[in-house]
Order: structure tokens, then sequence, then C-alpha cells
């Protein structure tokens, strides 16, 4: 136990140091910081650089998917897999964590109110900070990613799980700078937050679990 408390512990420090460094760059997004600006100039160059009527299509494909209304619907339908799979846990864990980090997400939004980018190549709309798309893809495939591997006993397959997870996660991060519907900023700030609100909650409630069944017994 010694072991999964040190990993659990070192989750939860992790997920606390992403989600300072997304409070930092909301920050800085906020107050139109020159760094920010330069990083996403950085990436509107690295996308004009590569498009092409071809990648446009497929970008538009692949962010259909990834976006917030699929992910929830994603998500509910995942939760109700688990549930009638007889892991409860994992499906009110998935709808809690999942629902309460995009509100969360959203709450940002509202607070830091950053404009879309100018002439995008998808419209979209609401606000730009952070991507509702990355958030809402990153929260639900971390979930259901780290739920799974609860279950999963061989390591080939989780590696698999794990490549496949990450690289949908990117996928719909760089289709969102292509198409020129967030800055890459907006991009970063989603993942940071995204990322370390699953490290916090979920990697970290068994050993809050832990100790209160500790103090129970004493």
């Amino acid at each position: 136990m010694i072991e999964k408390r040190e990993v659990h512990l070192a989750a939860a420090y992790s997920g606390l140091s992403l989600l300072v460094l997304f409070l930092i760059l909301a920050v800085l997004v906020k107050l139109h910081s020159p760094i920010v600006g330069t990083i996403d100039q950085f990436g509107f160059r690295l996308a004009e650089s590569v498009t092409s009527p071809f990648g446009i299509e497929i970008a538009k494909m692949m962010t259909t998917f990834g976006g917030p209304i699929p992910n929830t619907i994603f998500a509910v339908v995942i939760a109700t897999i688990f549930w009638f799979w007889h892991k409860k846990d994992a499906s009110l864990t998935l709808l809690v964590s999942y629902f309460t980090g995009s509100v969360l997400a959203l709450m940002a939004k509202l607070v830091i109110q950053r404009p879309r980018p100018v002439d995008p190549l998808q419209h979209n709309h609401g606000f730009s900070f952070p991507s509702g798309h990355m958030v809402t893809t990153t929260l639900l495939i971390l979930l259901v990613t780290v739920l799974l591997m609860r279950y999963m006993q061989h390591e080939a397959l989780q590696v698999v799980l794990w490549m496949f997870a990450l690289a949908w996660i990117l996928i719909i991060a760089l289709s969102r700078v292509y198409l020129r519907a967030h800055y890459l900023t907006d991009i970063i700030g989603g993942g940071l937050f995204a990322t370390g609100f699953v490290l916090l909650t979920v990697l970290f409630k068994p050993l809050v679990m832990h100790e209160l069944n500790d103090m129970r017994k004493k």
C-alpha cells in the first residue's frame, strides 16, 4: 500500500502543478501578455505551412467527433455500459468527474472571455479559452482510460489503450489549431486543466478513501 500511496500522492501533486500552470496561463491570456501572442502566432504559422484543402476536410471531420456535445454523449453511453457491467463506482466516477470538469472549464471561459481567432476555417460560437473540444476530449479519454486500467491485466493491451488515447487527444488538439478555431494557448490551457483535474480527482481519490478508512478503524 505504501507504493500505491506514493503513486497517488505523486498524481495529486502533478495534478495540482498542472492546475497552477493553467491558472498562470489564464492570467497571462486575460492580461494579453506578449508571451501568449508569440505562442499563438507560432501555432498559426505552423498550421498555415501545412494547410491544404484535403487537410481541412480531414480536420473538420476529426473535430466534429471531438466536440463537447459528442463527448458528452460518449461519456453518458460509456458510463451506462460501466453501470450494466456492474462497475457502478467507475460509472459514477466518470459522470461526476466529466461533468464537474466540463462545468468548471465553462466557468473559466466566462471569466476569461477571450474572443475567437479571426478568419477561422471553421466557425464556432462562444469564447475561446480554454478550448471546449480540448477539455472535454481530454477529460473523457483520460477518465475512460484510467478507469479501464483497473480491469486490464495484460500490459500490451494497456500500452495500446494509452497509445490510442494520447493519439486521439493530439489529433483533436492539432485539428483545432489547424482550422484556426482556437489559439494554441487555448489548446494548451485545455490540456493543462483537464489533465490536472483528472490526476487530482480520480487518481487521488483512492488515497483519500484509504485514509478515511484508517481513521474509522482507529
